[in-house]
């Protein structure tokens, strides 16, 4: 084959090329120590490269979400055991009280303590914020637990869950010696006997608290007024408080509970201190009853429900609004007890400053009277109960569970929040009521005894014998009646150290259920950490070039490079001419 000196400078020129080419790859890998510097280089290593930063850019928002989780956490965490500390506190100060001589300082300072340490809990720690975020609140984090002020333009008609074991035997002093007119001329004047008659008792009833007091007077109150935004004015109705609850046998009953309002008896008209529900149900004639509407529910083949309604006869069940107590006759009482799932719907009006939101702890709806606007909370629809198969209204007014969840791995979430009302119960701060009505009644009581003893010293022996005598014997009522009512008060006292423990308790479960959450994200975090020095090592193998390997490839390049120019210089510098 004939090669011509065009043949060998083409030659010559597309080899020196291709060493170019190489020498610039390996100068360019050189000084960006990258093997690549187009996808077109290398598709796969271009691939892999975008796969692996993305990669790291997930577990860079991961990281971030984990460290503001564990802020969010770390925040909640200290409210939560300061919560702790302050009812270790309220432990140690009511036991102490329940075992010491009770007197009239001592009882203020037990209920200014008391008081002291309830608006510390409520206010101080449930209340708490990170980064204006409030800590216990759910998904509404822009809102405060607390009522910021007093208002009454919403009704709030509220489904309570109660735990039917804190329905408890609840002992109090029926009846009371009343002072009488100082002349026994007067038709009011009491003698020995009429006061003997109005000796007091120890009595018990089944009693529990419920959230709030000062609750809509529905026996007194049967509408409100509603102005809309446009001015229209209209009237709504109020509800009649209700329970429901699951029998022995697995049906709803509801029952109608009876509002018996402390206005509604003239008695409580005569006292500093109003009578407790207890005493209401106790002057109840016997005989009342309720009617129960119970509900059977039978499950299809296709998972859903249909119902059958029946009706039978129990006990009643009152409400007494102005103190929030719900007492229940022996029958029903015994009803509930066997079944499970008891709820009550009520409905409140008034709050005063710093009361907790319904909306945070329990199911409700509410009403604004200021704008007719209306709003449900924590219920669930009615898809959700055809998902759930539900059939029940215990279940349609059970609080939805209200996570705030962040993404802290590939497919995994953690929880960061604790409601408030899975912390801490609502009862804490109602369960001080007791003690105060105590206190509150012993102060009433020696106030009447002190009364007594400036009449007997104003009296004559021997002209006044009757009436010493008859006043005498007020005294020994007077007297008993304090001994019960002390009773009382350390039973109270010592049925609020309960109220604590068991409230200590949940804590201790939220701050179980927290720690487990906070070390499944730690050790996430350390997972997450050691899979970003995989990625970045992998990244790097992928994309990096080795810098003592690209440094042998650039020179070996380089000198083959020189060398093809020195060649093609030769082979180009001579020609046929140079011949003739």
């Amino acid at each position: 084959m004939r090669v011509t000196n065009g043949m060998m400078r083409t030659n010559s020129m597309l080899n020196m090329q291709k060493n170019k080419v190489a020498y610039d790859k390996y100068l360019q890998q050189y000084n960006t120590q990258k093997k690549i510097q187009r996808p077109s280089d290398d598709p796969t290593i271009a691939v892999r490269a975008l796969k692996y930063r993305t990669t790291l850019t997930e577990i860079e928002q991961y990281q971030r979400n984990i460290d503001d989780a564990t802020s969010w956490m770390d925040a909640t965490e200290t409210a939560i055991k300061d919560v702790d500390k302050v009812m270790d506190s309220m432990v140690e100060y009511v036991t102490q009280a329940a075992t010491g001589t009770v007197n009239a300082k001592d009882r203020a300072d037990i209920t200014k303590q008391l008081d002291q340490y309830a608006q510390y809990i409520y206010e101080q720690d449930l209340n708490s914020d990170y980064a204006g975020r409030y800590l216990f609140t759910g998904y509404r984090t822009d809102s405060p637990l607390l009522f910021k002020a007093a208002q009454e333009n919403v009704v709030y008609t509220i489904h309570e869950p109660i735990d039917v074991s804190n329905i408890r035997a609840y002992d109090y002093v029926y009846g009371r010696a009343e002072i009488g007119a100082t002349n026994p001329s007067d038709p009011k004047y009491k003698d020995a006997q009429t006061y003997a008659n109005e000796a007091p008792q120890f009595l018990s009833t089944n009693r529990v608290l419920v959230g709030y007091q000062d609750l809509v007077d529905y026996s007194n109150n049967k509408k409100y007024d509603v102005t809309a935004l446009d001015g229209t004015k209209s009237q709504a109705d109020y509800v009649q408080p209700y329970i429901i609850y699951k029998d022995r046998d697995g049906n709803e009953c509801k029952v109608n509970v009876t509002v018996k309002s402390i206005s509604d008896d003239k008695t409580y008209n005569e006292h500093l201190q109003p009578k407790s529900a207890s005493e209401l149900a106790a002057m109840t004639p016997p005989g009342t009853a309720s009617t129960v509407t119970v509900t059977t529910a039978t499950k299809q083949a296709d998972g859903t429900y249909t119902t059958t309604t029946s009706t039978k006869t129990t006990g009643e069940v009152y409400l007494v609004p102005e103190t929030g107590e719900l007492v229940f006759a022996d029958d029903i009482y015994d009803d509930i007890r066997g079944g499970s799932d008891l709820m009550i719907t009520y409905q409140k009006r008034e709050f005063d400053k710093n009361d907790i939101r319904p909306e945070h702890y329990f199911t409700c709806e509410t009403v604004d009277t200021g704008t007719a606007g209306k709003a449900v909370y924590n219920t669930h629809s009615l898809d959700e109960l055809n998902e759930m198969k539900a059939w029940d209204e215990y279940t349609k007014y059970s609080f939805r569970d209200q996570n705030i969840q962040y993404q802290i791995n590939f497919s995994q979430t953690v929880t960061v929040n604790t409601e408030g009302k899975n912390a801490v119960d609502a009862l804490v701060g109602r369960s001080i009521e007791d003690i105060k009505n105590s206190c509150n009644e012993l102060d009433v009581i020696e106030a009447r005894m002190s009364e007594v003893d400036k009449r007997l010293a104003d009296l004559d022996e021997g002209k006044d014998a009757k009436q010493i005598a008859d006043l005498t014997e007020l005294k020994t009522q007077l007297q008993t009646q304090t001994d019960l009512q002390k009773s009382v008060l350390v039973k109270a006292l010592g049925a609020m150290i309960t109220t604590i423990q068991g409230a200590k308790d949940k804590i201790n479960v939220a701050l179980a259920d927290h720690g487990s959450r906070y070390n499944r994200m730690v050790m996430t975090r350390n997972k997450i950490d050691e899979l970003e020095m995989d990625t970045n090592q992998a990244k790097s193998d992928n994309e990096d070039a080795d810098l003592g390997e690209a440094y042998i490839n650039f020179t070996e390049s380089n000198l083959l490079y020189q060398a093809t120019l020195n060649a093609t210089s030769k082979v180009l510098g001579q020609s046929l001419l140079d011949f003739i």
